[in-house]
């Protein structure tokens, strides 16, 4: 009977249970659908709060944008940098003027520096040609012929006229060198047109006598005279005279 009595009441317990577990389902049902039948509020912002972002999202996304330049405008910029490209040539074409006359100045200079070197080239060359005419003068009083010959020939191949007169002269007496008449008229030639008033007198001479292999002729001896008298020759003047004398007694 006891046994009976438990059975029956874990029973009655079992039942309470599942009447609560009913209940509760209900209520929850319940619930969930009044929750599913009143609408949703939304949530709208205060009007400062919507004007505030409006504004935000207009400064940050829609900035004005830069009017075209009109065509008055693009020509102004036009000329504008016309006129500064004309200024810029003048700057560039006033610099290519100063250079080219500072390269005027220096070429100048430098011209100036080469004929002063060559002047004391030319005036180291012709002392030092002096100097030989001078031992081969000393040669020739001593009776050294060959080394008076030697000295006045360096001394003519470097341009001095008193040495070309004096190494014709051995060339017409045959001193220091084979005679040759015309190796003498050669020099006496080169020396007169140098300016050696002596090399034109004897040449004067060589005409105004004959010789061998020179023909007298007296019109070239007066023309040599007269050379040698415009250069400085004391008796030249003479000469001239004498050979006038000569045409007129007809001979």
């Amino acid at each position: 009977m006891e046994a009976e009595r438990e059975a029956t009441e874990k029973r009655e317990q079992e039942a309470v249970r599942v009447a609560a577990a009913n209940r509760e389902a209900e209520e929850l049902r319940v619930a969930t659908a009044a929750a599913a039948a009143t609408p949703v509020p939304t949530h709208t912002p205060d009007a400062a709060q919507t004007e505030e972002a409006s504004m935000s999202l207009v400064l940050e996304d829609l900035q004005p944008s830069t009017p075209e330049p009109s065509l008055a405008d693009v020509l102004a910029e036009m000329q504008a940098m016309r006129g500064e490209v004309v200024a810029l040539q003048k700057q560039l074409a006033e610099r290519d003027a100063l250079l080219a006359e500072r390269d005027r100045h220096i070429a100048a200079l430098q011209a100036e520096i080469s004929r002063d070197q060559e002047n004391r080239n030319a005036a180291a060359v012709a002392e030092e040609a002096r100097r030989k005419n001078e031992s081969g003068l000393a040669a020739f009083r001593a009776g050294d012929h060959a080394a008076a010959f030697s000295r006045f020939d360096a001394a003519a191949r470097a341009g001095n006229a008193q040495a070309m007169n004096n190494l014709a002269t051995l060339y017409i007496n045959g001193q220091g060198a084979a005679r040759s008449t015309e190796r003498a008229i050669e020099f006496f030639a080169l020396a007169a047109n140098a300016g050696n008033a002596q090399a034109a007198a004897n040449l004067g001479n060589l005409f105004a006598r004959g010789t061998d292999g020179v023909q007298r002729d007296p019109a070239q001896a007066e023309e040599w005279y007269r050379r040698a008298e415009m250069l400085g020759h004391s008796k030249a003047g003479e000469y001239v005279r004498a050979l006038e004398a000569q045409r007129v007694a007809g001979r």
